[in-house]
């Protein structure tokens, strides 16, 4: 079993500190023991089955001698509170990065957290082409 001090509404607002504070159990009665030991409150309990599928797949290939990076983003939208927020330096080295926004607010589901600085942001990013397109006889910005 998985016991995770953090509730499970707010895990993936920082997941590094989720991950820090979760422990394993060999039971549900091992995990009962381990809190009227501590006095800590029961938190989000998951077995290792479950909590195994949602993270199996996460560096699939990717550590991998002869792993290929997908295509390369093209523009970078950075959230305080993101899993694991993109360096810039390093994806500069192998992208060509023409968009680049660091926001003071909002995590890794921005889209529900902050959907007016997303929206305005892709917008921007989006603006130039929507202008190219309508000089060329596309629909007008």
């Amino acid at each position: 079993m998985a016991h995770f001090l953090v509730p499970a509404a707010r895990m993936w607002d920082d997941v590094v500190h989720t991950c820090a504070h979760q422990r394993l159990f060999c039971s549900e009665d091992c995990v009962g023991d381990w809190l009227a030991a501590t006095g800590s409150a029961r938190g989000y309990v998951m077995d290792l089955g479950t909590l195994w599928r949602l993270a199996a797949h996460w560096y699939d290939g990717r550590l991998e001698r002869g792993y290929v990076r997908r295509e390369p983003s093209q523009a970078a939208a950075v959230f305080p509170r993101e899993i694991a927020p993109p360096i810039r330096r390093f994806a500069e080295q192998s992208d060509t990065v023409v968009h680049w926004t660091e926001f003071d607010r909002g995590g890794h589901f921005a889209a529900m957290e902050v959907p007016d600085l997303l929206t305005g942001d892709v917008r921007e990013f989006f603006r130039p082409l929507r202008l190219r397109q309508g000089s060329s006889g596309g629909r007008p910005g």
